[in-house]
């Protein structure tokens, strides 16, 4: 999913996490950053509509600045319950 980009800001990919939707389709999300533990992690996302032989491009949707302090996106769990939108839970430092 995520080949890296040694010495950029998307250089190592951890936590991932897949989430079946209720359309067939999968969702995955992880956390990229320059480093395992940087101060420039966020976590990106893609879909598979084709069971997994491949994946949408990847996306940022989170902004890393709560309150205007600049933070790290640890980790996003998604869910989507039954009849309802996408829920995302993240972790921000």
């Amino acid at each position: 999913m995520n080949s890296g980009e040694a010495g950029g800001p998307r250089a190592v990919a951890t936590f991932p996490s897949i989430t079946p939707l209720p359309d067939g389709d999968l969702l995955t999300t992880y956390r990229v950053g320059s480093t395992k533990d940087s101060d420039d992690e966020t976590i990106e996302i893609r879909r598979s509509s084709d069971e997994k032989r491949s994946w949408s491009d990847a996306v940022q949707p989170f902004s890393s600045t709560l309150g205007g302090q600049c933070g790290s996106l640890k980790v996003a769990y998604v869910t989507q319950p039954e009849g309802a939108r996408l829920v995302a839970i993240l972790r921000l430092l």
